[in-house]
């Protein structure tokens, strides 16, 4: 799910050059990533929860300077268990300003902690779990069966085989006889 932010730019983001200084990027970052949190969790979840940034990677594309329109659009990809990355793309119309990539990790207010990511707010931003995705043959109550199964690995050191509906493989005896090539 993407979320968008329109602003314009103030005197306060320009630089002794006399364009948007790279530190103004990476607030806008930060806070439209902020505004994407707020608006799809309530009070008592932020009051439990929050997010600690832990790596930027911005690219930056093209100057902006004062006065102009700017969006600013978000959206979660992949998540381990206590991370989630997140995209941001910076727009003056349809010219591409900033890319970024950051992780952020889910943190628990009460024992300022990293927490494991609730299954809701997986839903809410539709994340994607980290899986390598391989053709396996699986051993399920003595009847071999070919399964395009996701590893998951990003859990713990267990390997736990989901069908592509996301539910685990339960009550079967494991046995890989065979791993395709082609991790993507």
């Amino acid at each position: 799910m993407k979320f968008s932010h329109s602003f314009c730019v103030s005197a306060n983001d320009i630089d002794a050059q006399g364009h948007v200084n790279n530190v103004a990027y990476v607030r806008w970052i930060q806070d439209v990533a902020v505004a994407h949190w707020f608006s799809v969790t309530d009070e008592t979840t932020r009051e439990k929860f929050t997010w600690m940034l832990t790596r930027h990677e911005v690219d930056y594309k093209k100057q902006t300077f004062e006065n102009e329109e700017v969006t600013a659009t978000t959206w979660v990809g992949k998540a381990t268990r206590i991370t989630c990355e997140r995209f941001t793309e910076i727009k003056r119309g349809e010219d591409l300003l900033v890319e970024a990539r950051s992780i952020w990790c889910f943190i628990d207010r009460e024992i300022s902690r990293p927490t494991r990511i609730t299954s809701e707010l997986r839903e809410v931003f539709q994340m994607r779990r980290n899986m390598k995705v391989l053709q396996i043959i699986v051993l399920i109550c003595g009847l071999a069966t070919v399964l395009n199964a996701q590893i998951d690995c990003s859990v713990t050191n267990k390997i736990f085989v989901r069908d592509y509906d996301g539910n685990i493989v339960k009550n079967a005896k494991l046995e890989i006889f065979r791993v395709e090539k082609g991790f993507n």
